[in-house]
């Protein structure tokens, strides 16, 4: 049985796959666009991939960025204030204190974290090993932007999720702030420091697979989470 719901899943990703792409040739290709033509089946696709790769123990480590840090993605999808949102990401990021701008943000990082959550539920609806863990309890989910605001392009006080038990090394279900809450806009003058690195928690991260050591200018890990 487990089998069979393997095999067909599979299978029904593979329609899913070659359904939205070109057909392969050896005649040279055009370039692709510039943005995905149906972005949110792309990201459900790639999301499904991973589950699936897990599942079948092709790999233990996977890293998805959603866009590169200048990505113009537009998400035509999506509504902010009423209207769809087709300018490019990167340029909506550097919002400059605009209302709209901000609104429309909002969206799409309501979205992405949408498409995070979608994960995290088919990684836990997915069983893994025979004490009736799932691959979600066994699994250390790192979610993270590459900057803390798009407009000042800051590395302080960075929001990041981490899911996942990572197998029993993690405490999740909480909230650990290190450093005092600074609000936006007073980061111009008030900048927010923990001097606690995020390589930190990258190295609490790798840790519950047993490697040991520093990643980056990490100092430490986090025994909190």
């Amino acid at each position: 049985m487990k089998l069979d719901q393997y095999l067909t899943g599979v299978r029904a990703l593979e329609l899913q796959v070659t359904s939205s792409a070109p057909a392969a040739s050896c005649a040279m290709g055009t370039p692709p666009p510039a943005t995905v033509p149906d972005y949110p089946t792309h990201m459900k696709l790639m999301l499904d991939l991973m589950v699936l790769a897990f599942q079948c123990d092709a790999t233990r480590v996977i890293t998805l960025m959603q866009g590169n840090g200048v990505s113009q993605q537009t998400y035509p999808f999506l509504k902010a204030n009423g209207s769809s949102i087709t300018r490019g990401h990167h340029d909506i990021s550097h919002h400059g204190g605009d209302p709209n701008s901000i609104a429309q943000l909002i969206a799409i990082n309501t979205w992405t974290f949408q498409q995070v959550a979608y994960l995290l539920t088919q990684l836990k609806a997915s069983p893994d090993g025979s004490s009736g863990a799932n691959l979600l309890t066994n699994s250390a989910v790192f979610v993270s932007s590459d900057v803390s605001d798009g407009d000042l392009h800051n590395h302080t006080d960075m929001p990041i999720v981490l899911a996942g038990h990572g197998g029993g090394a993690l405490k999740p279900g909480q909230h650990v702030r290190y450093g005092q809450a600074v609000m936006a806009p007073s980061w111009k003058s008030k900048v927010p420091s923990s001097g606690i690195p995020v390589a930190n928690l990258l190295a609490t991260t790798v840790a519950t697979v047993g490697v040991k050591g520093t990643v980056g200018d990490s100092t430490g890990t986090l025994s909190e989470v």
